[in-house]
């Protein structure tokens, strides 16, 4: 039987997250990535889930992590009679094959793909303000295959230069 392990993050002397696992090593390495500078402290050792996820609650709640700490919920989701499922998180089931392995760009079903998908994105007005995002075109309609293309980009380049902002920012400032 695996034995599950509560712990806690603590930051200046005070609570700020508490779970359950089972390989605290990995999880320990996984909070150090994405949390601020903390302690990973190991408080209780339990054999059932059950009460592993009541004490859990009952923590979360008397030191209150759920609203004033990292708790992104109450607790107990880690025992099975919770109701709480891993399953479908990912987006796809592991050893499953995804859609749109081995094809490429010119077969018809990613082209459907992505023109519907481009679609959807100009209704919503998802590429305004996000000009490297825009569809891209393809023969004659891309500027970069223009003729004089490279010697407007150099020129253009020749007239901007850095403008340096109080906060330490910059922008580009064009010459005339």
């Amino acid at each position: 039987m695996n034995t599950i392990h509560l712990y806690h993050l603590v930051v200046k002397g005070k609570i700020r997250y508490i779970g359950l696992t089972k390989n605290p090593i990995k999880r320990k390495s996984d909070h150090k990535r994405k949390h601020p500078k903390h302690e990973f402290i190991l408080v209780q050792k339990f054999s059932s889930t059950d009460e592993a996820s009541q004490e859990e609650c009952r923590q979360i709640t008397e030191h209150n992590t759920y609203i004033g700490g990292w708790n992104k919920d109450p607790g107990g989701n880690y025992g099975v009679s919770s109701g709480f499922t891993r399953t479908g998180i990912g987006g796809r089931k592991k050893g499953s094959t995804p859609w749109n392995k081995g094809l490429t760009k010119d077969d018809p079903r990613i082209k459907k793909y992505h023109d519907k998908a481009t679609k959807t994105r100009l209704k919503n007005g998802s590429y305004k303000g996000m000009g490297k995002h825009l569809p891209k075109l393809y023969g004659d309609k891309n500027p970069m295959k223009q003729p004089n293309h490279r010697k407007r980009m150099s020129e253009l380049a020749k007239t901007r230069y850095r403008v340096y902002n109080d906060d330490g920012s910059w922008s580009w400032g064009y010459r005339s």
